[in-house]
């Protein structure tokens, strides 16, 4: 039973590759595995949940994970960074902690492209195998990746919709401030950063308000 406990423990385990794009840019979903808030809101299986999670976003730093089972159980992933490239690339690793033993750890590379409008992730695992009662659990991962993922995209809604308001905020403001120019007759900037050349606000026929770069109503 040991030959056997040993020759399980040493199996071959094919590294597992997922990928997936998402309509945003490579820094905003680079950006979702940057903080612990970030990763609670995504970073588990549809059922499971992550109600703690330490990460210190540095080569080095500590990336720890509490993944709280459907049953109520809590696994713990504890492990650091080996490489943060933003918006590029990051890798990790981390043991799985389950009563107190290490299970498996977990090595992980995940990489960041543009792909058209949108950002290409992928996600690479490779595992050792410490206890093979769970091998059950790496041969799920690739449905594991399936639903996280699906909970990654839904967060990235999210983040738009939180942040629409703000947006709109912002374009009625420029408005204001367009209309402001015009209304003065004043000069402002045109471009990004206020750079680029300068333009001249001006008034309607008859003091009429026109936004900048519409000609005037006449009557």
């Amino acid at each position: 039973m040991a030959r056997l406990h040993e020759l399980e423990s040493n199996k071959k385990l094919e590294p597992l590759v997922v990928s997936r794009t998402f309509p945003a840019p490579r820094d905003l979903v680079f950006k979702a595995w940057s903080s612990a808030e970030h990763i609670k809101r995504w970073f588990c299986p549809q059922g499971c949940s992550v109600p703690e999670a330490e990460v210190d976003f540095r080569p080095g730093g500590v990336f720890a994970v509490c993944m709280r089972m459907p049953t109520g159980e809590d696994h713990w992933s504890k492990g650091t960074y080996d490489e943060i490239s933003p918006p590029n690339r990051l890798a990790f690793s981390g043991a799985v902690i389950i009563g107190g033993e290490t299970k498996f750890t977990v090595y992980t590379t995940v990489t960041f492209e543009d792909d058209g409008a949108g950002t290409r992730m992928t996600v690479r695992q490779a595992y050792q195998i410490h206890d093979p009662a769970y091998l059950f659990a790496i041969e799920g991962s690739a449905e594991g990746w399936r639903t996280t993922l699906d909970k990654l995209e839904r967060e990235g809604r999210a983040h738009r919709g939180r942040h629409a308001p703000l947006r709109r905020a912002r374009d009625l403001l420029a408005g204001a401030r367009l209309w402001r120019y015009a209304d003065a007759g004043v000069s402002r900037p045109v471009g990004s950063g206020g750079q680029g050349q300068m333009v001249r606000g001006r008034r309607g026929v008859g003091g009429t308000r026109t936004p900048y770069g519409c000609p005037p109503r006449r009557a």
